[in-house]
């Protein structure tokens, strides 16, 4: 929050915060991620994220999208805001498919910024 609300404490501009998983049920995982905006004159700000899952299946590596795993969502998911978004929803792990990170891409609109972020697989008691 000061981080948004103080810029001057910051790196200015669209920040992927945060990642949070935890176990629904069986191959079900929810999942939480938090965007930012760090900036001095408040303006709104839109573009996509794309969500992968990258891991084992079998003895083979694989990425799969989140709109592979979560019937709710698309390729990408658009977003547009001030100082902050959650995206949540719940991803259903195909059987014999072991997570081992999350990519996140977040763009916005315009091409002006581009984010890549890695968040190991670990998921919070559910």
């Amino acid at each position: 929050y000061k981080g948004v609300m103080a810029p001057n404490f910051a790196k200015k501009g669209l920040r992927i915060e945060k990642l949070d998983m935890s176990e629904n049920s069986g191959r079900s995982v929810k999942y939480s991620l938090l965007l930012t905006l760090v900036v001095e004159n408040h303006e709104w700000l839109q573009g996509e994220v794309a969500i992968s899952v990258r891991g084992q299946f079998g003895i083979e590596e694989k990425s799969i999208l989140l709109s592979e795993l979560d019937n709710k969502k698309s390729d990408a998911d658009r977003f547009r805001f001030r100082y902050f978004q959650n995206i949540n929803g719940k991803m259903v792990l195909p059987d014999g498919f072991e997570p081992r990170e999350i990519m996140v891409v977040a763009q916005s609109s315009g091409g002006k910024q581009r984010l890549e972020k890695g968040f190991d697989w670990s998921l919070n008691g559910g």
